[in-house]
């Protein structure tokens, strides 16, 4: 797979192709998780832009819930690293409604390249 040309408009399997790259990574890192438990081995900023990448045609994005409902992570610990990336202009936070799944996260257009970039590295394996 090669290099994803960021100089035109994406076409939708260019989209597809970066849906199910993502979507690959993230099962392996849940089958690294299972196999090895302990929490040495956890790397939530990049989880939490591999599932904003599956779900980036949603187009209102995933909430705090949903996204610390399928990392298992603390409110805490995606809030720090969502601010983290919002000051780098990987994602972005809109609030659409009141309650606690206000706040929805997804890809910046920015971040959304950067997913484009960092799959279509070839790994050797």
């Amino acid at each position: 797979m090669g290099l994803v040309s960021l100089s035109r408009p994406p076409r939708d399997s260019d989209d597809d192709l970066l849906i199910s790259d993502a979507t690959h990574h993230f099962n392996i890192r849940r089958a690294r998780d299972r196999v090895f438990v302990s929490d040495h081995f956890s790397d939530h900023a990049w989880d939490i832009l591999l599932l904003l990448c599956i779900n980036m045609r949603s187009p209102a994005g995933l909430s705090f819930a949903q996204l610390s409902g399928v990392l298992v992570v603390s409110h805490a610990t995606l809030e720090r690293h969502v601010k983290a990336m919002i000051g780098e202009d990987l994602v972005e936070r809109t609030v659409g409604g009141i309650g606690p799944d206000a706040a929805r996260i997804k890809l910046s257009s920015r971040g959304l390249m950067s997913m484009r970039i960092a799959l279509s590295v070839n790994l050797p394996y």
